[in-house]
């Protein structure tokens, strides 16, 4: 990808009640995705057990990416640390590679006067990419993801 992304002109609206099950579909295929293979069935229980219940609580955190009164996908915010956690970004696979999260993300980094942090699986390549192209560096790490900062203070420096 060239640094001249092709943005679609979104815009993103609160998520309601009734993107609840949306929202749950998008955690948990952007969790199983790159650890169903390897995790036990139990496991798998224990997850979607988990993604029911955070949803079902924290649903307001997210926000809908709407283009033509489509749903293109969505991101999640909550604090962290000495910063903001963009906990979730999904673009259904339709609207992909259109430079949908990077203008999300680029936004987020030019209006937050906050670190910004992410998880992302290492088995994810194109997401990690993106990511360090955007300025994030590895922070720390599992065995199967790491975890990403967008140091704030650098950025203003430059």
């Amino acid at each position: 990808m060239d640094n001249n992304f092709n943005f679609i002109d979104f815009n993103t609206t609160k998520p309601t009640k009734n993107d609840i099950e949306m929202l749950k579909d998008i955690k948990l295929k952007t969790i199983l995705t790159d650890t169903s293979s390897t995790i036990s069935q139990e496991e798998k229980d224990k997850i979607i057990k988990y993604v029911n219940d955070y949803i079902e609580k924290n649903y307001t955190k997210y926000n809908l990416i709407i283009f033509n009164k489509i749903i293109l996908g969505a991101y999640c915010i909550d604090s962290y640390n000495d910063g903001l956690l963009l906990d979730e970004i999904y673009i259904f696979p339709d609207y992909r590679n259109k430079g949908i999260a990077s203008k999300v993300i680029i936004n987020m980094q030019n209006t937050s006067n906050e670190n910004i942090y992410l998880w992302v699986y290492k088995s994810n390549k194109v997401a990690f990419n993106l990511y360090t192209k955007l300025g994030f560096h590895i922070e720390d790490e599992t065995e199967t993801r790491y975890l990403m900062k967008y140091n704030k203070e650098i950025k203003n420096r430059i």
